[in-house]
């Protein structure tokens, strides 16, 4: 078992999986804020 997941560790590029997280976090951040923003010039026309 032991040797099952040394090799499936080993076998992981975690370089690359940490660095496609990272950009899927990162894309994910800025739609939100898109939104959040877009929310907000939406209320504040909506005021005006």
């Amino acid at each position: 078992m032991e040797a099952m997941i040394t090799a499936i560790t080993g076998a992981v590029d975690w370089a690359a999986v940490i660095t496609g997280a990272g950009t899927i976090f990162g894309a994910l951040a800025l739609v939100y804020v898109a939104f959040k923003g877009g929310q907000m010039l939406v209320n504040v026309l909506r005021r005006g």
